[in-house]
């Protein structure tokens, strides 16, 4: 518990530092090249992709490791001045003896974002609605997933830029009848917008 609560505590500290030291340096590049605009008829292609490698030991000496992967990509049109409506697609799956027994995860959503323009970055904050597929060996499961991100786009130039934030995932299993909440702190992707 005390590792964890540092973790935290840690990743905010990033965040923050991330939030008071882009614009910075944003600045004085937004000078320098065009600005990135975000009006309707603007698409948006990006997502996000991570690959978790885990080793577990024990007292005795004994390891297990796996390797958890995921790839989401999404695409997005802005249907009016900051607004965009976007839909993504998910992969997931675990590999070696740790996630051996986790189930292959297969996602879709759609929904909407709001980015509040501060000049050198924008603040977006929306919700998407979708459904997640869970394969196991034995049969497949469905589950309603809602979706509420919360981030930062620190545009590099006027067509791409780092997405930082925290997209927190309410899943509801209907054949399981479980609620999962999950808030992945270090939400890190790219985004590109044409």
């Amino acid at each position: 518990p005390m590792r964890s609560k540092r973790t935290l505590i840690t990743y905010i500290i990033g965040f923050a530092l991330i939030v008071i030291l882009l614009p910075t340096s944003a600045s004085a590049q937004s000078r320098r090249r065009g600005r990135m605009q975000l009006k309707r008829g603007t698409m948006q292609l990006g997502g996000n992709a991570f690959v978790n490698i885990t080793t577990f030991g024990d007292t005795d000496g004994n390891t297990t490791q796996g390797v958890d992967l995921n790839i989401a990509p999404s695409f997005g049109y802005f249907v009016g001045r900051n607004w965009l409506l976007y839909g993504s697609i998910g992969f997931g799956a675990g590999f070696g003896e740790l996630y051996d027994f986790l189930p292959k995860t297969f996602h879709f959503s759609v929904g909407f974002k709001y980015h509040f323009d501060f000049k050198v970055v924008f603040l977006y904050l929306g919700v998407s609605e979708g459904f997640q597929l869970y394969k196991f060996d034995e049969g497949t499961q469905w589950a309603l997933r809602s979706t509420v991100p919360i981030g930062l786009l620190i545009p590099l130039n006027e067509h791409i830029a780092i997405d930082v934030g925290i997209h927190g995932n309410a899943i509801y299993n209907f054949d399981r009848k479980t609620l999962q909440i999950n808030v992945p702190i270090g939400y890190f992707g790219v985004q590109g917008f044409f």
